[in-house]
């Protein structure tokens, strides 16, 4: 089984992310959709395919991929679905594009699922292929990248000791409660970013300048 796991769910997707060989590919409901456009066949679909259209499931079923299929009434939204089955899988790495929409209930769902999969020892991405999310625990490496901004916003209650290097506006061990803004908005320069945190969990969201 491939260590990364690229999961295909249904919102915005503005550019595919690149798959490597050996990827567990999964498209999660209406993210079949993104998957017949790009003719990226997944390993399986999982949900309950309430939003998926007929054409995207006739494309499924015409390519032979499996369907998980899961009742509407259901404690887990279908991307947790989907996570939880590639972590018992043995995933350490999970790519989650087009985990950005319009429900914004549902985008918060997907960054907090960051969390989610931390705790069972692997590592998350959100994106839609313009922003990127990740989650901030001890460190965090950011590759300089030419034209975009970050942002760093509490998931807990509060951060301590909160240190950015190599950035427009670095900080040393700050305190940042949960609603404060100070962190919005940020800059590469020609260096990695490096993020520290000594307590708290925060998520980091790296985006276009011009977004």
């Amino acid at each position: 089984m491939s260590k990364r796991a690229v999961l295909f769910a249904g919102g915005n997707l503005y550019k595919m992310p690149k798959i490597k060989a050996g990827d567990l590919i999964v498209a999660i409901d209406s993210g079949l959709e993104h998957c017949q456009k790009h003719n990226v066949l997944p390993s399986f679909a999982i949900g309950d395919f309430d939003s998926a259209s007929p054409g995207a499931l006739a494309w499924a079923k015409a390519k032979q991929i499996p369907l998980l299929t899961y009742p509407a009434a259901k404690d887990q939204t279908d991307t947790q679905l989907a996570v939880e089955h590639v972590l018992s899988s043995g995933a350490l790495e999970i790519l989650i594009w087009g985990g950005v929409g319009t429900r914004l209930d549902h985008s918060l769902a997907n960054v907090q699922l960051l969390l989610f999969i931390a705790q069972r020892g692997a590592q998350g991405i959100v994106s839609d292929g313009q922003q990127e999310i990740y989650l901030l625990q001890d460190q965090l490496t950011l590759e300089p990248q030419d034209g975009k901004c970050f942002s760093i916003l509490p998931l807990s209650l509060e951060l301590e000791g909160l240190s950015i290097s190599g950035a427009r506006y670095p900080l040393l061990g700050v305190h940042i409660d949960l609603g404060d803004t100070r962190t919005i908005s940020n800059e590469f320069l020609e260096e990695p970013v490096e993020l520290s945190l000594e307590n708290g969990i925060a998520l980091v969201f790296i985006y276009p300048k011009d977004l």
